[in-house]
């Protein structure tokens, strides 16, 4: 159990943070199942590229300091995820392919 959280999910986020001597900065971790991803792709008709691309966008997006909480956050979140995947030649990952 994660977040309180008794399912599995396709990605979790680790925000760490932290500027090496080189100066680079390091974000934190990104733990993704891919088993779950398959599935999701698969239910809801996505490609699977695309749909790693979207999950990937999202959990970037986490360790930079956004989220989803509340709808306000939500709708940011989503708006910028969707400009990440255009620029990147995906669709919009919130219309439905069903």
């Amino acid at each position: 159990m994660y977040r309180k959280i008794k399912k599995p999910t396709n990605i979790l986020s680790f925000p760490y943070n932290v500027t090496l001597n080189n100066s680079k900065i390091l974000l934190g971790d990104l733990i993704i199942c891919s088993e779950i991803m398959t599935i999701e792709a698969k239910k809801q008709k996505r490609n699977i590229k695309e749909h790693w691309a979207h999950i990937f966008i999202h959990g970037i997006l986490h360790l930079l300091g956004h989220d989803h909480t509340n709808r306000q956050e939500t709708k940011k979140m989503e708006s910028l995820e969707c400009k990440i995947m255009h620029k990147l030649g995906f669709k919009n990952p919130y219309i439905s392919n069903m």
